[in-house]
C-alpha cells in the first residue's frame, strides 16, 4: 500500500464505481500516531465508529500515516471489518521555510505543527481524497458513544451542505 497511484486507483474501483447517484462520495479519515499509546486509542475509535456508525453506513476509511506506521497496519487492517485504506504521507519542514525551524514552539512539538499543517492544507492535496465529495475527520481520540441513525453524508449531500462540525468536551 506504499504506492499511491495504486492506493488511489483501488479505493476508487472498490468503492464508488458501483455507487448510485444519491450516494456521496464520501470517506473517513484519521491521521494515525505511532505509539502504542496512539495505535491503541485509534483502534478504540475504529472499534465505536464501526459499532455505531458503519454497521449501518458502509463508507470507507482512510488512514494517513508515516513510515514508521508500517509494523501496526495488518492488525489495524484486521481490527474491524471495514474498507480501511492506508496512505503513507511524509511530514517535513516546507522548502520556502529558509531557517531552522525549533524542535518546539509555544509548548508545541514540530510533530503537532505537521498534523495541523495537514488538516488545514495538505489532506486536500493528496491524490487519494481528489475525488470525494465529503471528507468526515476523525481524530485516534475521537470516540462516538452511541449510534448515529442517519446517513451524516446523505443529509449534508441532500441539504447541500459543504462544511459541518461537532465538538464535544
Amino acid at each position: 500500500f506504499s504506492q499511491l497511484n495504486h492506493v488511489t486507483k483501488e479505493f476508487r474501483l472498490q468503492e464508488f464505481d458501483a455507487l448510485g447517484k444519491d450516494q456521496p462520495k464520501a470517506a473517513i479519515y484519521f491521521l494515525a500516531h505511532t505509539s502504542n499509546k496512539g495505535v491503541k486509542k485509534l483502534l478504540k475509535a475504529l472499534t465505536a465508529l464501526h459499532k455505531f456508525f458503519l454497521m449501518d453506513f458502509n463508507y470507507p476509511i482512510i488512514i494517513f500515516h508515516e513510515e514508521d506506521f508500517l509494523p501496526h497496519i495488518q492488525h489495524v487492517k484486521h481490527h474491524i471489518p471495514a474498507s480501511i485504506y492506508f496512505q503513507r504521507v511524509k511530514f517535513e519542514v516546507p522548502g520556502f521555510v529558509s531557517r531552522n525551524v525549533p524542535k518546539k514552539v509555544c509548548s508545541k512539538d514540530i510533530g503537532y505543527r505537521h498534523m495541523c499543517r495537514f488538516q488545514a492544507k495538505l489532506i486536500y492535496e493528496q491524490p487519494i481524497v481528489r475525488d470525494l465529495e465529503y471528507l468526515w475527520r476523525l481524530d485516534d481520540d475521537s470516540f462516538l458513544l452511541k449510534p448515529i441513525e442517519y446517513d451524516v453524508f446523505k443529509y449534508m449531500k441532500h441539504n447541500q451542505y459543504m462544511y459541518g462540525y461537532n465538538r464535544i468536551t
